[in-house]
């Protein structure tokens, strides 16, 4: 919430705003426009603009945005990303970006689970 413009003014606005890592981020943002990366990791310390990124990058796609802390298991919501991710499998259709903020929390079983969605 401290990096939202209306709290902060000094909070950036759009990708280019972002200071630091503007290599990889300038990498990741043309890898995401041209629709070249199914699947990405995006691995690092906290503060360093990983949510604040992908906030930027996926403005405009069909995202699904899941909080991983407190629900480990995904139970509540695994319908919802199966449904979610199967309508992208058509040809031609655009991808849609499902992310798991904290995804080191998520249990084995629920790892499993996200790997048979590929199929």
């Amino acid at each position: 919430m401290i990096d939202n413009p209306k709290f902060d003014l000094y909070a950036p606005r759009c990708l280019s705003d972002i200071v630091g890592n503007n290599d990889t981020w300038a990498k990741l943002y043309s890898s995401i426009t041209s629709d070249t990366a199914s699947n990405l990791i995006i691995v690092g310390p906290p503060g360093s603009g990983k949510s604040l990124f992908l906030r930027f990058a996926l403005a405009g796609h069909r995202v699904l945005n899941i909080e991983c802390t407190a629900n480990s298991g995904l139970r509540d919501v695994r319908d919802s990303i199966h449904v979610f991710a199967c309508g992208a499998k058509s040809c031609g259709s655009p991808l849609r970006w499902v992310i798991f903020e904290h995804a080191d929390n998520l249990t084995s079983d629920t790892q499993a689970f996200l790997r048979l969605l590929k199929s």
